[in-house]
């Protein structure tokens, strides 16, 4: 089973990179961040439906560009770091975009109210 990355990685990630005095990021990479619990309610929904062949990718409600991810996350956990815009090459964008699942199955819980409901590490 395959699912988009998890809202807690990103916030543990972000919170890292949040240290230093600017952020250098690849601003325009699509991302569809996911809650771990809607993922493992999928996995068990599968589990209890038995054998069934090929499992959809499992992915958040939301597809974000990574500068709405992050200005989503400083805005709810009160950080102001400037961003560096980097240019994002063809290779990096489509390696991106093969990690999100716009037409598989989807999460509920969204980025900024899965911010707002777990408080920063």
């Amino acid at each position: 089973m395959r699912a988009t990355q998890f809202h807690w990685l990103a916030d543990r990630m972000l919170g890292k990179a949040a240290r230093v005095p600017l952020l250098p990021l690849p601003t325009a990479i699509e991302t569809q961040p996911v809650d771990s619990g809607d993922f493992a309610a999928y996995v068990a929904q599968r589990v209890a439906d038995g054998p069934g062949g090929q499992c959809e990718d499992f992915g958040g409600p939301e597809l974000l560009t990574f500068g709405d991810l992050v200005s989503q996350w400083q805005q709810i956990r009160g950080r102001r770091r400037p961003v560096v815009r980097l240019p994002v090459p063809d290779r990096l964008g489509q390696a991106a975009r093969d990690l999100t699942c716009p037409t598989g199955r989807r999460g509920t819980l969204t980025w900024s109210a899965w911010l707002r409901s777990h408080p920063p590490e």
